[in-house]
């Protein structure tokens, strides 16, 4: 059989909204109106013997199977802001029908350990993320994955110098903006969750991420400064003993933390404040990560493939890439999202703001029997 190639082509494009008027927020996931999303699109090419569909509104209606299929305008009608996946195993042991995502922090107290570790979850009722479910169908066995050649997000880079000219007229501050929109591609992420909601195929339930930019490993915790650009300082709280910084995200347990002593005078910061680069306030207590790791402490870690590592055609990716397996004439239900990983450290400044083309295409990688 001819390996056709599945195409799901995402053209959408972020658009930042009300720009002008939003100042900028080093707090970890900004707040306010920041992102909206034009129609997506998702369409398929060769001789057409894979489909997809939306679920249909009801159960009882028949599958409406298509070549293209177009996402209406109010489906995007909220608003996008980054989130995180931290925490994903707890909905992952349950096998969750579909991925729950966490927001930023807000309140931050050390009565709530809640507060500065989990957050809240989101959901698609929420604004967010984007998220579809999708049923794809197939006249033949085969196992569908990226391809990794076509895969492609791009920045709108003539839209974010616009955006940056609108927020200052200084040429060295719209140069930096600039960079910061254009970095929202490198924070980006697309998931892949392959639900099992019959309970039958617990083998075939598999979730992956997608780090496209991917250069280092994102750790889904560490000290965190939440607060307005004036202030330089890393969030810390107080006891009878002094002050420590709080660390923020998932890890396995604090009392693992090990601190050195207080600092006798304020580290200097090296390149310009954000959420993940902050002066260690004087009089603090510092988590010593390597001793604490030796200690027992294990940071939660992004879970997340590269291109290459994702498309099971290339030597990188054979073993772990993605792989959703279609069985003749059976439909297989996926749940696709885009969301900015709030973790990842080039999300910062404007980033958020930014504005990017997705183009996002999968294929037959082989067949199965």
């Amino acid at each position: 059989m001819k390996k056709d190639r599945l195409i799901i082509a995402f053209f959408g494009l972020i658009s930042a909204t009300l720009i002008a008027s939003i100042s900028m927020t080093f707090a970890w996931y900004a707040s306010g109106e920041l992102l909206g999303v034009n129609p997506i699109v998702i369409s398929f090419v060769g001789d057409k013997e894979i489909f997809a569909a939306l679920p249909p509104e009801n159960p009882e209606d028949e599958i409406d199977y298509q070549t293209t299929l177009r996402f209406n305008d109010e489906v995007f009608d909220k608003v996008y802001r980054p989130v995180s996946s931290m925490f994903s195993q707890e909905w992952l042991d349950i096998f969750a029908s579909k991925p729950v995502f966490r927001t930023g922090y807000q309140q931050v107290t050390h009565d709530n350990v809640d507060s500065y570790t989990r957050s809240n979850a989101i959901t698609l009722d929420e604004d967010g993320y984007f998220s579809k479910e999708l049923y794809l169908y197939s006249k033949y066995n085969v196992i569908v994955t990226l391809n990794a050649e076509e895969t492609k997000f791009l920045a709108d880079e003539k839209a974010n110098k616009n955006t940056a000219k609108s927020l200052s007229n200084d040429p060295t501050e719209i140069a930096r903006i600039t960079e910061d929109l254009n970095n929202v591609t490198k924070s980006l992420r697309m998931s892949l969750l392959i639900p099992d909601e019959e309970h039958e195929n617990r083998e075939e339930y598999k979730y992956y991420i997608v780090d496209p930019y991917k250069e280092e490993t994102t750790y889904l915790c560490g000290p965190l400064n939440t607060n307005d650009p004036n202030v330089e300082y890393y969030d810390c709280y107080y006891t009878e003993t002094g002050a420590y910084e709080y660390y923020f995200g998932e890890y396995n347990n604090e009392s693992k933390l090990i601190y050195d002593e207080s600092l006798d005078e304020d580290e200097p910061l090296s390149g310009r404040v954000d959420k993940f680069n902050a002066k260690h306030r004087k009089g603090t207590h510092v988590a010593n990560i390597e001793l604490s790791e030796a200690n027992g402490f294990v940071r939660g870690v992004e879970n997340s493939l590269t291109l290459k590592e994702a498309d099971i055609t290339t030597a990188e990716g054979y073993e772990n890439g993605i792989r959703v397996k279609l069985n003749a004439f059976e439909k297989k239900k996926i749940v696709l999202s885009m969301y900015l990983e709030g973790w990842d450290k080039d999300n910062i400044g404007y980033t958020e703001k930014g504005q990017f083309t997705a183009n996002i295409q999968f294929k037959i990688g082989e067949e199965h029997f």
